[in-house]
């Protein structure tokens, strides 16, 4: 009857750990199994990592996953080197029954063992406990490494946005810079048009008019006298020049001619020159340090 009734909670262990797809579920579903099983102790240890015997040395440290009875611990870490069966400190008391050793492997690769004081006197419910633990820890292992990736994924893809939302920010911060460097000249270009447009009327449009008005008197004495005052004819003739001079000054300040033959600095030069004779007595110096390149 016992070992009837051992059958049956096999055949539901099987069906609950065909569930379990974390260490978590693994070690709860071997805390509820050791009284139904016949055995009063038990520990149930992985490997840190899983090894083929036949190709690759063993891993220097194993993790006591759990034990019984400790219920309630599910997955901890107490670690131990994997050249003795358990944690020194749970040797100690070993009893008289005797200790079953069962292995948990998957196809070549050996993930770890269990290990329980014997008690149950039908020597099946080991090996079917053997061969369940081993699929679901193959399983809880891959689910481990899955969730490991993904979480490694997120992270990356955090990173990645996180990258992307300092480029994003970066670029706003350089299309708003770039827009207001634009206004900026724009605003530059639209004061300097004022200012020529402000000189011509003030300026040179006064001097045009008032040699207008200096040929309008020299033609009239030549209509009444036949004679052109030679004087009229040197203040128009010193106007002129001037308009003339101040035309030069007025393109120049549009557009530098030397700019395109000599390069920026000289026509820096050339500006700066053409504002020392300024009556309006501004001081302006101009200074080279290094190289200076357009």
């Amino acid at each position: 009857v016992r070992i009837a009734g051992r059958q049956v909670f096999t055949r539901s262990l099987s069906t609950r750990l065909l569930g379990s797809f974390s260490l978590h579920a693994l070690a709860r579903a071997w805390e509820d199994c050791g009284r139904p099983l016949g055995f009063r102790r038990g520990f149930l240890a992985l490997f840190d990592r899983p090894w083929k015997p036949a190709s690759q040395s063993p891993p220097s440290e194993s993790r006591l996953v759990t034990s019984i009875p400790e219920p309630g611990l599910g997955v901890v870490e107490r670690r131990f080197r994997t050249s003795i069966l358990l944690p020194p400190e749970l040797i100690a008391g070993w009893g008289g029954a005797g200790w079953l050793l069962e292995p948990l492997t998957y196809q070549n690769e050996a993930l770890g063992y269990v290990l329980v004081e014997m008690g149950s006197e039908d020597s099946s419910a080991y090996e079917t406990l053997r061969m369940e633990m081993s699929a679901t820890l193959k399983g809880a292992l891959l689910m481990e490494e899955v969730r490991d990736n993904e979480r490694k994924l997120e992270r990356q893809i955090e990173l990645r946005t996180e990258e992307l939302r300092a480029s994003n920010r970066d670029l706003v911060k350089q299309i708003g810079e770039r827009a207001a460097l634009e206004r900026e000249v724009q605003e530059v270009s639209n004061r300097t048009m004022q200012a020529i447009g402000q000189d011509i009327h003030d300026d040179l449009c006064q001097r045009l008019i008032v040699l207008s008005m200096l040929s309008a008197v020299l033609e009239r004495n030549i209509a009444e006298t036949g004679v052109a005052s030679i004087e009229s004819v040197r203040e128009i003739r010193s106007l002129l020049d001037d308009v003339v001079e101040r035309s030069r000054r007025f393109a120049r300040t549009l557009y530098p001619p030397a700019l395109d033959e000599f390069g920026l600095v000289p026509a820096l030069e050339d500006l700066v020159a053409s504002l020392k004779g300024n009556p309006a007595g501004a001081s302006v110096s101009f200074q080279i340090v290094g190289e200076c390149e357009l």
